[in-house]
């Protein structure tokens, strides 16, 4: 306890000298008031952890357990953006993919961090299409390559940005009628 009663000397002549004078058990009282007034703060970023550790157990369990661990490392971080932003770097870390877009969807329901929502659904999605046309030379070559699951990945995906544009529509009806 040496050093606290050191540090309240300290800090005591700091505010004399400054003209403030303040009994001995103004410093401890505030340290235990700042503590008290972090305790929200503490408790989230140890369940933010806690589900981290969910994620990381996650990865070596069967099937069933690691979709039960996944729910409950999304329910631990729930009301807190900040918690959901940590859970989905770490999913992305680990391959999980649908476990950081369900905790994107959630991050959206709140509305906020804006600049971590488009982060992180460029880290998942990848970046968004540059050019219509450029994307549909990429589709009708996976096609002509037999790559019918992936192209129609790339057309919903393209439609996503561009939702009237005729050529993606045909390519989409083209695919269906085969």
């Amino acid at each position: 306890m040496r050093g606290l009663s050191g540090l309240t000397e300290t800090l005591s002549q700091l505010f004399e000298q400054a003209g403030i004078a303040l009994p001995p058990w103004a410093f401890p009282a505030a340290a235990g008031l700042a503590f008290i007034a972090l305790v929200p703060w503490i408790r989230q970023n140890h369940r933010t952890h806690q589900a981290r550790k969910l994620i990381h157990e996650a990865g070596s369990e069967s099937a069933s357990d690691r979709a039960a661990l996944r729910a409950a490392a999304l329910a631990l971080v729930e009301r807190h953006p900040v918690g959901l932003v940590s859970i989905a770097d770490e999913a992305l870390r680990r391959g999980m993919l649908d476990l950081a877009r369900q905790a994107l969807e959630r991050l959206k329901a709140h509305g906020k961090p804006t600049h971590e929502i488009i982060r992180l659904q460029t880290a998942i999605d990848g970046p968004p299409p540059a050019h219509l046309y450029s994307e549909i030379q990429v589709i009708e070559q996976l096609l002509s390559n037999g790559m019918t699951q992936a192209a129609e990945n790339r057309i919903a995906r393209a439609q996503k940005f561009w939702p009237d544009a005729p050529e993606l529509l045909r390519l989409a009806t083209v695919r269906t009628e085969e």
